[in-house]
């Protein structure tokens, strides 16, 4: 045999060390996913408070573009109605412009040159 008579005290002994480098390697690995674990959790509470607040700006955005388009709607109107009134205004002063003017004005407007 390579390793020459091995007894069953020796096999036992490296199998304890075998197991026990085993175990140490596992408690490591062990450590370190724990480790891991705390920072991925920390990491989620962090993305779960900045949805939060995208969430909260992103209904804030919402509200002032309801309110955008609801003065928008507003203003479109009364813009609207502005229009309106002076296309009535100036009918009004066609109509007038294009009246003759009445004899009495004629005489007035002869008699001061």
């Amino acid at each position: 045999m390579i390793f020459g008579r091995l007894n069953f005290a020796n096999i036992s002994l490296f199998m304890m060390m075998l197991l026990g480098v085993i175990i140490t390697f596992i408690s490591t690995q062990n450590t370190k996913l724990k480790q891991e674990n705390r920072l991925l959790s920390q990491q989620v509470v962090q993305l779960e408070k900045q949805e939060k607040a995208m969430v909260q700006r992103l209904e804030k955005l919402h509200a002032m573009t309801e309110q955008a388009s609801k003065m928008a709607e507003k203003n479109t109107a009364l813009y609207q109605q502005k229009q309106n009134a002076l296309k009535v205004a100036n009918e009004k002063h066609k109509n007038w412009a294009n009246q003759p003017v009445p004899d009495d004005v004629i005489r007035l407007l002869n008699a001061a040159h």
